[in-house]
């Protein structure tokens, strides 16, 4: 035990002063903010389940997390779920149209144990609504 202690405190001499990398460090990459840069448009698909909820561009084989408004009502994406497809409902899955503005962040590691490379979180949403089979073709706004 008393060495324990003794080894706790010879660490405490280890603290690393002013931020600055130990010599012959290699320099720390600072974090990339996960809200990304400029706001833009988007259009595509939101999946979601449990411990699931992305977001696949139209025309785009791509998968990222996705991060809903904090005004998004619970309310609203259970009625939703509701009028969702005979297909989603058998699958477990929620899969609804969308269209929005939000900003995409760098690549990293985002959702449900850092799987997903990117994330988009939503500032605002145009139209939330079950999806259709043609959406991404009907949609070239």
């Amino acid at each position: 035990m008393v060495s324990v202690i003794l080894a706790a405190i010879g660490l405490l001499g280890c603290e690393q002063r002013g931020g600055e990398n130990p010599p012959g460090a290699a320099e720390v990459p600072k974090p990339r903010s996960p809200r990304g840069g400029e706001a833009k448009n988007y259009v595509g698909h939101w999946s979601m389940a449990f411990e699931i909820s992305v977001f696949t561009p139209c025309g785009t084989r791509e998968v990222w997390w996705l991060w809903p408004p904090e005004d998004l009502s619970q309310e609203r994406l259970r009625l939703l779920r509701e009028k969702a497809s005979e297909a989603d409902a058998a699958s477990g899955q929620t899969r609804l149209f969308l269209r929005c503005r939000g900003r995409l962040s760098d690549v990293g590691h985002f959702g449900h144990l850092g799987a997903y490379e990117r994330q988009l979180v939503l500032e605002e949403i145009v139209d939330l609504r079950p999806s259709d089979a043609g959406d991404c073709a009907a949609d070239k706004s």
